[in-house]
């Protein structure tokens, strides 16, 4: 369901009833259903660390690519892994263009 199919107000009522969650994790689960709708076995490899942080808009292009490119090979992807990889690509990319 849409937040602008039930209405002004309505949603965060609606999503406390429905799924005991707060604003801010329904938010993180929208945000991955916008990143990896389409790509279950992406969904389905990481823990929710990761997940939650890989979807988050400050998360490179390069950095989801890379992880994705991991868990098709067949790698465990932890959210450990994920925060250094993006540790090395801020290091490698320098910090004014993160």
């Amino acid at each position: 369901m849409r937040v602008d199919r039930i209405g002004h107000g309505i949603f965060m009522p609606w999503i406390e009833a429905e799924f005991g969650m707060s604003m801010s994790a329904a938010t993180r689960f929208m945000k991955v259903a916008d990143v990896y709708g389409g790509k279950s076995n992406i969904v389905l490899n990481l823990d929710p660390t990761a997940l939650y942080a890989l979807a988050a808009p400050k998360t490179p292009t390069e950095v989801r690519e890379e992880i994705e490119k991991m868990i098709e090979a067949g790698e465990v992807v932890l959210s450990h892994k994920y925060s250094r990889y993006y540790f090395l690509w801020i290091l490698a990319a320098g910090a004014s263009e993160v």
